[in-house]
C-alpha cells in the first residue's frame, strides 16, 4: 500500500518540536556544562587566556551548571522550532507543486497462533525416573513397576477397536 504525505501542520509540529528541542538543548547543556566547567576550573588555576583580563567577575562553577542547561535548552527550543517551522513550510510549499513524499506500507495483521493435540491423543503420566545407584530404594519404598496396557488400550495407549482380532494375540 503506498500513502504520500502531502503536508505537515505547521501548529502542531510547533507544539512538539519545541518540546522536543527543549529535551534535547537540556540533555545536551548538562553534558556541556559537565565539561566545560572542570575545563574553565583548569584554565583560571593557569591564569587564563593570554591578554585575557583579569577581572574577578565571573559566575561561580556551580551556578554554571545550573545556567547553561537552562539557557542552552531555551536556545535549542526557540531557534530550532524556528528553523523546523521554516523547513515544514518549504516542504508543504514543494510538496504542493512536486508531490509529497511517497511511503510503501505493507499491511502486518498477525493471526493468532492456535496449537491444539489431536483428537486420538492420549495423556499419559509420566514415570518417574529409576533410582540413583549411589542411593539404592530402602525397604520403606516400594520397587516401581513399569505400567501395562490396560484391556483396552494397546501398547501405545490408543484405543482399542472392539471387532479387531490383531490386538488380542
Amino acid at each position: 500500500m503506498k500513502l504520500e504525505i502531502k503536508a505537515f501542520g505547521i501548529w502542531s509540529l510547533i507544539k512538539v518540536t519545541f518540546f522536543l528541542n527543549l529535551i534535547l538543548g537540556f540533555m545536551i547543556g548538562v553534558l556541556t556544562a559537565l565539561f566545560l566547567v572542570p575545563m574553565m576550573a583548569l584554565m583560571s588555576e593557569m591564569g587564563g587566556f593570554p591578554g585575557m583580563p583579569t577581572q574577578d567577575i565571573q559566575l561561580s562553577f556551580g551556578a554554571m551548571l545550573i545556567v547553561i542547561p537552562v539557557m542552552n535548552s531555551l536556545l535549542y527550543a526557540v531557534f530550532g522550532t524556528i528553523l523546523i517551522s521554516i523547513m515544514a513550510g518549504l516542504y508543504n510549499l514543494v510538496a504542493r507543486l512536486l508531490g509529497g513524499i511517497e511511503i510503501n506500507v505493507a499491511d502486518l495483521t498477525m493471526q493468532p497462533v492456535v496449537t491444539t493435540a489431536p483428537a486420538d491423543a492420549v495423556h499419559r503420566p509420566t514415570m518417574p525416573p529409576p533410582p540413583s545407584p549411589i542411593h539404592p530404594p530402602t525397604a520403606a519404598t516400594p520397587p516401581i513397576e513399569p505400567s501395562r496396557p490396560s484391556p483396552t488400550t494397546d501398547s501405545f495407549g490408543r484405543d482399542k477397536p472392539e471387532n479387531d482380532q490383531q490386538y488380542d494375540r
